[in-house]
């Protein structure tokens, strides 16, 4: 119904609008490191609206197909009727998804405890005795949501606090970052410091200390995750 020379526009859908616009934002790195939150955004739209999982390509069907056929799934295909096939598959693959997505968090929460505990008992005292300038005062954790999977080395005013981060955690900061990491590891430890104005991360590493290492426990002689804490604080 559209008239008075509207009849001539361009029809533009959402999924190349947000491609068009996402491929140009990845083309200006000064704009992303200066709006890293903005940035974030736009990926995690893009992720969710147009990659999302009716946008399988074909390669990605066929490696699907592959998949089914290597894990015995592959039978599936010939059951009938079709549709109770595919909800038959679906709860299957929800139950399991479940599942892991409970353990993943339960593992998530010993990978922070086994921080914490590290952190008060042996990390800070080795960062304390070989720090130059602002020595670690408290070890805290208090965050909660996509914050939580971190642990804080709050140091003495005026020096910025340092953060222990890993997993989800880990994988925002690395947006919020000046200088991401490249190539991140998530099944690894990392560790930032924020910019003075509380707007970015000035400075974010990855540690060689795996998720499980921390939570089997580190122990006294281990020196990764101090030498990692004082690279970082060498950046404020």
């Amino acid at each position: 119904m559209q008239k008075d020379g509207w009849e001539q526009a361009v029809v533009v859908t959402y999924a190349e609008l947000l491609r068009a616009l996402l491929s140009h934002v990845e083309q200006n790195r000064a704009w992303r490191v200066k709006h890293p939150d903005q940035h974030f955004f736009m990926r995690q739209m893009f992720q969710h609206f147009v990659e999302g999982p009716a946008s399988m390509n074909t390669e990605d069907t066929i490696s699907f197909i592959s998949t089914m056929c290597e894990t015995g799934e592959s039978a599936r295909y010939g059951h009938r009727p079709r549709d109770v096939a595919i909800q038959e598959f679906v709860d299957l693959v929800a139950e399991h998804a479940r599942r892991q997505f409970e353990d993943s968090r339960a593992t998530l929460a010993a990978v922070k405890n086994g921080l914490r505990t590290y952190s008060r008992s042996v990390l800070a005292e080795q960062v304390n005795e070989r720090i130059d300038r602002g020595p670690i005062e408290k070890v805290v954790t208090r965050f909660v949501g996509k914050w939580e999977w971190c642990v804080e080395l709050q140091r003495v005013n005026p020096h910025p606090t340092i953060f222990l981060e890993f997993g989800p955690t880990a994988a925002v900061e690395q947006h919020r970052a000046l200088l991401p990491v490249e190539d991140p590891d998530y099944s690894r430890v990392f560790i930032s410091l924020w910019t003075a104005d509380g707007s970015g991360i000035q400075k974010i590493v990855q540690t060689d200390v795996g998720l499980a290492e921390a939570i089997d426990g580190l122990t006294a002689d281990d020196h990764r995750l101090c030498d990692g804490v004082l690279r970082v604080a060498a950046a404020a």
